[in-house]
């Protein structure tokens, strides 16, 4: 992964119905910028359930910025692997954070992992602004590279 400065690292467990799941935020500042990543292991028994566990992190983010919807969603593409292998479709979604004055950019990507597990990774940014400014201030060139240079290891 490639962090704007030295990430920081949290771990804790979630729980999605009676399984519990492990979870780590690594983060970094730079300036008042927050650059995220968020990895949710998945075990094999409930793996098919990983698009069930990416709605209820989208609800439970909803619910934390005191919202029932994003303000917008887009397409985009995120690689899998290596430099020049093949492409996902994928989809950012924005949200603003009127009670912090700030807006957030986000992606959720799911990959294989080892035993079977599958990694649900949440990629995201927060910045200082407003909702009007909402697509502009996060698309910005070191916010893009963060989001399209996202490969796990």
């Amino acid at each position: 992964m490639m962090f704007p400065s030295k990430p920081q690292l949290i771990e804790r467990d979630i729980t999605y119905q009676t399984t519990s799941l492990k979870q780590t935020l690594e983060f970094a500042k730079v300036d008042e910028d927050v650059f995220a990543v968020m990895t949710t292991q998945i075990p094999a028994t409930i793996a098919t359930q990983v698009t069930q566990v990416e709605q209820m992190l989208k609800n439970t983010l909803l619910r934390q910025a005191n919202t029932t919807q994003f303000n917008l969603v887009k397409d985009a593409t995120s690689r899998i692997g290596p430099a020049g292998q093949a492409k996902q479709v994928t989809q950012d979604y924005y949200l603003s954070l009127p009670e912090s004055k700030k807006v957030m950019r986000v992606r959720w990507l799911i990959r294989p992992a080892a035993n079977d597990f599958v990694n649900l990774y949440q990629v995201s940014v927060i910045r200082t602004g407003q909702s009007s400014q909402l697509e502009s201030l996060l698309s910005q060139e070191n916010i893009a590279i963060f989001f399209d240079e996202f490969r796990p290891n």
